[in-house]
């Protein structure tokens, strides 16, 4: 695991307790984390401008639906997607995203099968992004 990875890591763990606690990510993590990747994306030569725009598609995708759904899925999750993919890159992002989805659906299916929620339920998101995450790192270092 290289420095940027475990980074992203804390910032994943920091956000997960918060979104647990609050359902909101800490919007100084947001900046800080934000921010450093970026700079240290660009410093180190592993960004550039045009890839700086691609690893943040996602991100603004989560953002878009966020805005449509009237929050349904909320602006922090799309904050916490834009500023992974400036530290992990769009294939990495987008196979994390897609461990995390699924690992929402099945939870979505124990809260409505066996907990009785109502459909409408809400859960914080971030914790299943941070799972996708790691399962992405066992799945990458393979």
């Amino acid at each position: 695991m290289d420095i940027r990875e475990g980074i992203l890591l804390a910032f994943l763990g920091i956000n997960t307790v918060s979104d647990i606690k609050t359902k909101k990510i800490l919007s100084w993590s947001a900046w800080a984390f934000g921010v450093f990747g970026i700079l240290y994306g660009f410093i180190s030569g592993e960004l550039n401008l045009l890839l700086a725009m691609t690893t943040v598609l996602p991100g603004i995708v989560f953002l878009i639906i966020s805005r449509i759904t009237d929050e349904s899925m909320g602006y922090g999750d799309g904050i916490v997607v834009l500023i992974m993919g400036t530290y992990i890159g769009i294939q990495k992002l987008v196979s994390s995203l897609m461990i995390a989805l699924l690992f929402a659906a099945a939870w979505s299916i124990i809260l409505l099968v066996f907990l009785k929620k109502k459909k409408q339920a809400e859960f914080p998101f971030v914790p299943f992004v941070l799972l996708g995450y790691l399962g992405g790192l066992l799945i990458w270092s393979v």
